[in-house]
């Protein structure tokens, strides 16, 4: 999969937050941080519920690398 989340890791140290505080202060199920940290699929609607919590856009925890995951004619 061409879906990688390292822009979440990158924006949370960028704004001093540690996943400590992301599970306890923001309620962020660790089992999210798992998937999160390991390029899992998420629904865009766990992905909306991550930005709504931390005030953030969709681009600052997802990005997409080209690959030849296509659509066949």
């Amino acid at each position: 999969m061409a879906i990688t989340y390292k822009n979440f890791w990158t924006w949370i140290k960028e704004h001093g937050i540690s996943q400590y505080r992301l599970t306890r202060e923001y309620n962020i199920n660790p089992y999210y941080l798992d998937m999160l940290r390991h390029d899992q699929p998420m629904t865009l609607e766990t992905i909306d519920k991550i930005c709504n919590t931390l005030g953030c856009d969709i681009c600052d925890i997802v990005s997409h690398i080209p690959d030849e995951n296509k659509f066949k004619n």
